[in-house]
């Protein structure tokens, strides 16, 4: 082999490799952002106003996150209903909220909850739960 063709080849490699150790440095975190719970303590609980406006959190965190440079990725409602085995429980038990996350594709798994406890006093709860290792 000639020097010209060793070099081609050679720079070809290093290109490559470079290539390859950019990639996981470049892939942009998949969160997938899950239906946020209302927890409604109040005298009358679960008013249609209060259910659109908990309903309303998850697409403007989805938008903030994706602004940010996340990939959000998309979770059916069935698949979320068929992991959470009751109001409050992928909240209570972020490993189940990572598997569900994991199925899909996702390296992280938000659950979100909002507490009200009183009519002029909400809390907004948010569990972040690993859904991948990266090596």
């Amino acid at each position: 082999m000639n020097s010209n063709k060793f070099a081609k080849l050679h720079s070809i490699i290093f290109a490559l490799l470079l290539c390859l150790g950019f990639t996981d440095v470049a892939a942009k975190p998949r969160i997938a952002v899950l239906d946020f719970e209302l927890k409604d303590l109040t005298l009358l609980p679960r008013i249609p106003t209060e259910i659109t406006r908990t309903a309303s959190i998850k697409p403007m965190l989805e938008n903030e996150l994706k602004k940010s440079g996340y990939e959000i990725v998309s979770i059916t409602p069935a698949a979320q209903q068929q992991a959470n085995a009751g109001i409050g429980y992928l909240f209570d038990h972020p490993d189940v909220a990572a598997q569900l996350g994991n199925k899909f594709g996702a390296d992280y798994a938000l659950v979100g909850r909002l507490h009200k406890p009183v009519f002029c006093f909400s809390i907004l709860w948010l569990i972040w739960s690993m859904s991948k290792r990266k090596l």
